[in-house]
């Protein structure tokens, strides 16, 4: 009995100075846990890179980490020179509309939705609709803002660039040493505990490479679906679409909406000019049904095989621990939401399943190796 105290006090007494690294050291604590999730997915890289022979040369951890991270480097690279050109494409047809025109193209439809507001309440007798999306322009385009939005955009840049080289540090040594993140937590762990620790992180890496690497391919699949949809209908900027569109779909439930609204602005600006009735439906038509279609398959296929094969949960599970994260930490919240009570659940099978909740919550997750009995 007293040795069960001990075991909850320590218990107790670990969960503090978890939350006191969290609290007091956010940064530091984020690097580490953003390299260690690096780590995960630069793997099958490590495995890739190590088993490489020419000759009786042999490719080293060093190397190894080194190549992984070059590859990580090609990935963000080919991102960013996707993603920028066609930003700037997009800003200078923005620029070259004729505004005065469109508007008077435009008057019909907005006269229609203008009456559909005032019928149900969502607009007063002296509002306007036009008037209002003026004033909320005005909010975030304040001239009098440009002076703060680019000192923060200095800061923000400084902050990135040293989070960037942090995290790479952090990350090369984690690749080349596999039990380094592992050696750092048990540190502090009393020797007694340390099986079970070893045993927890060991599940946790193995259900978290699996989300992540999984959570990946599903971003490309649904970013190449979409594109290649949008390429077959002949919308302009089906690739800058079909990137966001997978960005936002790792983002649970609300990811596929957000990722649908921003492709039909997107279509929306590039086809300013053109008659809303005739051009403009057909194109928001034609991006909603490839969005819908493609989240279809992603919802019954592509997100089920991953969620089944890494977080070992029931649906109603995933969707109250989402609605959960997001009522904590927004839309960050449900991007983490997940993989945080995977970890949690990990934890609470191996130290706590004497109690019928834990052993509830955690019955479908399976072990590959047999974990060790607390003492």
């Amino acid at each position: 009995m007293i040795q069960n105290y001990r075991y909850y006090i320590a218990l107790l007494i670990a969960v503090i100075i978890v939350w006191a690294a969290f609290y007091f050291f956010t940064d530091i604590v984020s690097y580490l846990l953003i390299a260690w999730v690096l780590s995960l997915i630069g793997q099958p890289f490590m495995r890739f890179f190590k088993g490489i022979h020419i000759g009786k040369f042999k490719i080293n951890e060093s190397i190894a980490a080194i190549l992984t991270l070059i590859c990580f480097a090609f990935i963000a690279t080919g991102l960013v020179a996707a993603f920028v050109p066609l930003l700037v494409q997009q800003i200078n047809e923005l620029a070259k509309v004729d505004y005065a025109a469109l508007q008077v193209s435009l008057s019909e439809p907005i006269s229609k939705i203008d009456a559909w507001a005032h019928k149900y309440g969502m607009l007063t007798s002296n509002q306007n609709l036009i008037d209002e999306a003026t004033n909320a322009l005005k909010k975030w385009f304040d001239p009098s803002m440009f002076g703060d939005v680019f000192r923060t955009t200095l800061s923000t840049l400084s902050n990135l660039f040293v989070t960037i080289g942090s995290v790479t540090f952090i990350t090369f040594f984690f690749l080349k040493d596999d039990k380094m993140f592992l050696n750092l937590l048990l540190a502090p762990v009393p020797t007694q505990y340390e099986p079970q620790v070893r045993h927890a992180v060991s599940e946790i890496s193995r259900m978290l490479t699996r989300y992540f690497v999984g959570l990946l391919i599903q971003a490309s699949i649904f970013s190449t679906i979409i594109a290649l949809g949008l390429i077959f209908w002949g919308i302009p900027n089906a690739l800058l679409i079909g990137l966001l569109g997978g960005l936002f779909n790792t983002i649970p439930y609300i990811g596929p909406i957000i990722g649908a609204t921003m492709g039909c602005l997107i279509a929306l600006t590039s086809n300013l000019q053109v008659d809303f009735y005739s051009e403009i439906i057909p194109i928001l038509l034609k991006v909603i049904v490839t969005f819908s279609a493609t989240q279809m398959l992603d919802n019954f296929v592509i997100s089920t095989y991953v969620q089944s094969k890494s977080v070992q949960a029931h649906p109603l599970e995933i969707f109250l621990v989402v609605i959960m994260g997001a009522k904590l930490g927004g839309v960050w919240g449900m991007v983490l939401a997940i993989p945080t009570y995977t970890v949690l659940r990990v934890i609470a099978k191996i130290f706590l399943s004497e109690f019928k909740l834990v052993r509830t919550l955690t019955r479908d997750m399976t072990d590959e190796t047999a974990p060790p009995t607390i003492s």
